[in-house]
């Protein structure tokens, strides 16, 4: 991060190595309390990480993921608000704060198949190869959306799938136990990881 900038966010939970790396390719390992920036790439490996934004966002990635936060803005009493999370690969789950409420529609979150956006909720997504399977966890709604089709999700416990970046997201059905149970493992919080 560059000196003039200010954190967007902390690490409120980590488990194992997990590290942020900057745009200009610096390296650094994640441990409590860390300040994120703008432009930070995590990358978890095996470990997994919780990070809480000034917006009181929260963010959980699971194992074997990485996402980048392209983009955050966040002044109680400006109408600037947004938030971008790009992710490239891996779980993730996310607790939407007062930019959700504030600004829904500046907050996004990008994957190679499809854009996952938000009116007030808590979703979680999975990223592998090219698929892309969302949970709807709570909330008002969400959508899943690319350059082929978009759904819309209003029922906790419904999901849908990209299978890739040229078909449409699948329409929204109720995810099978096998699925919920993937979603819990991933982004289970890391107090609770033994």
């Amino acid at each position: 991060a560059k000196a003039d900038e200010s954190p967007i966010g902390k690490v409120v939970a980590v488990r194992g190595n997990v590290e942020a790396i900057d745009d200009m390719d610096n390296r650094r390992r994640l441990v409590l309390k860390d300040p994120v920036y703008v432009s930070d790439t995590v990358e978890t490996g095996s470990g997994r990480i919780q990070l809480m934004f000034r917006d009181n966002t929260l963010v959980s990635l699971g194992r074997i993921t990485t996402a980048k936060i392209a983009a955050y803005a966040w002044e109680p009493d400006k109408d600037n608000a947004a938030m971008t999370l790009d992710v490239k690969e891996g779980g993730f789950r996310v607790m939407g704060g007062a930019i959700t409420r504030k600004a829904p529609e500046n907050f996004k979150t990008n994957t190679p198949s499809g854009t996952i956006g938000i009116r007030g909720s808590m979703y979680a997504g999975l990223v592998r190869a090219n698929t892309l399977s969302v949970i709807f966890q709570g909330g008002k709604g969400i959508y899943v959306q690319n350059d082929i089709g978009r759904v819309d999700i209003e029922t906790p416990g419904f999901g849908t799938v990209v299978n890739n970046p040229e078909k449409p997201p699948s329409p929204p059905e109720k995810m099978s136990g096998e699925e919920l149970t993937a979603f819990e493992n991933l982004t289970a919080r890391s107090s609770e990881v033994k």
